[in-house]
């Protein structure tokens, strides 16, 4: 089944469609999705949308997950709609257990000295702790 991505106006983003379709057709990820707002949108008012953010408050609200992953891209529009989650999240009555997002950074298969500076500050920036395995237990130091 194909989400409905189409605003008030009749409108569907397709970078938004495009992204999600891609996410869904990985195969890793099988759970609900609330699309937040479009490209368009944003770029248009450069604020979020009161309504979509009390409609984000409303699903968790009712949804009650155990966790929160936000997907976003690694600009300046996916930077406010990250904040506009955000602050959804703190407005509802239900904590989540664990908010997660995307990583950011260097992709796979990426030689460092060909990276660029935006995606060598993000990959330090959002680096991640790393485990060893030592005498059979983890440690993470």
């Amino acid at each position: 089944m194909r989400p409905n991505l189409y605003n008030a106006e009749g409108y569907v983003d397709p970078t938004v469609y495009e992204a999600l379709m891609n996410i869904e057709s990985s195969g890793y990820y099988d759970g609900l999705y609330h699309v937040m707002m479009t490209h368009r949108q944003i770029f248009s008012t450069g604020e979020p949308d009161d309504e979509q953010q009390e409609n984000l408050t409303r699903h968790i609200n009712n949804l009650r997950p155990g966790e929160i992953i936000i997907g976003t891209s690694p600009n300046i529009t996916g930077q406010l709609i990250y904040f506009a989650v955000m602050d959804a999240i703190k407005a509802s009555s239900h904590k989540p257990e664990k908010i997660t997002r995307f990583a950011y950074g260097l992709p796979a298969g990426i030689h460092v000295e060909h990276a660029d500076k935006t995606s060598l500050h993000a990959a330090i920036d959002f680096r991640a702790p790393v485990e060893f395995i030592i005498d059979r237990k983890s440690t993470r130091l």
